[in-house]
């Protein structure tokens, strides 16, 4: 049986083992303190395969770069487990929220919102982190971001609570014309940036149980100020590139500011 410690900030926890069948397990050094994972919580309570995801999803989903990987680092194969024994010490410390709900690398793109939002609220009960999520989330709609899917937002899970991680791998990707434009997360709905109005936020407020007005507000203001802000984020860039990227964001956020 094949087997992988897993530490927290310097404390080990628990050890992933890897059966003769190829089934991956988890199991926790105590039934106290603080989760790897929200798809793996202390009472043991998760689904058949959440291990295995959880590991999948330290990994690049690109099966080339998994080969390459194996081949560079010497590992025994390009699984998870093989991969992991051998870079394990040195992965991220964010979860991202395939990872959080369990699901599969390559269902990023099948995660919506509303699933994030409400993981959120159980997570901590209470709402102050669906709020920063939408902030995020406005902020990619905002700026032409439509390829902000699950894999591309982290919460951070450590002994003193849950924090959401700082953004990344976040750019106008609707700038290059031949990327697909449609948002990896619709807005209930709207499956453009420009197509994005108030309403469509205060409905997703209203199906995950968020205050509309604060909701509208959230993505209101954070419109307004990557309109206003984008001249002096892209001041060094030529000036008919900068020129482009601006016309992106007042394109994305259109739909938003004519109907405040």
């Amino acid at each position: 049986m094949d087997v992988l410690h897993t530490w927290l900030e310097g404390t080990h926890v628990g050890v992933f083992t890897r059966a003769a069948d190829g089934h991956i397990g988890f199991d926790y050094d105590s039934p106290e303190g603080p989760v790897i994972s929200l798809s793996l919580p202390r009472d043991g309570n998760w689904t058949k395969h959440a291990p295995q995801f959880f590991l999948d999803n330290l990994l690049p989903d690109n099966p080339a770069v998994r080969l390459w990987m194996q081949r560079v680092m010497g590992a025994a194969s390009e699984q998870p487990c093989d991969l992991l024994a051998e870079t394990g010490h040195d992965v991220a410390g964010g979860l991202i929220f395939a990872q959080a709900l369990g699901r599969r690398p390559h269902d990023k793109y099948n995660i919506q919102a509303n699933e994030i939002i409400a993981l959120l609220r159980r997570a901590t009960g209470n709402d102050d982190l669906a709020y920063q999520f939408i902030e995020r989330l406005a902020f990619n709609t905002a700026i032409g971001n439509a390829d902000a899917h699950a894999k591309n937002y982290s919460i951070m899970l450590r002994p003193s609570g849950i924090a959401l991680a700082p953004v990344y791998d976040v750019l106008p990707i609707i700038y290059w014309n031949y990327v697909d434009d449609h948002l990896a997360m619709h807005i209930d709905g709207a499956k453009r940036n420009a197509e994005v109005t108030p309403a469509h936020w205060r409905k997703l407020a209203r199906q995950t149980g968020l205050d509309e007005e604060q909701v509208q507000e959230i993505a209101t203001t954070l419109a307004h100020k990557a309109r206003n802000q984008a001249p002096r984020a892209y001041n060094d860039l030529p000036s008919d590139t900068a020129a482009e990227l601006q016309q992106i964001i007042e394109h994305s956020t259109a739909g938003l500011i004519h109907a405040a």
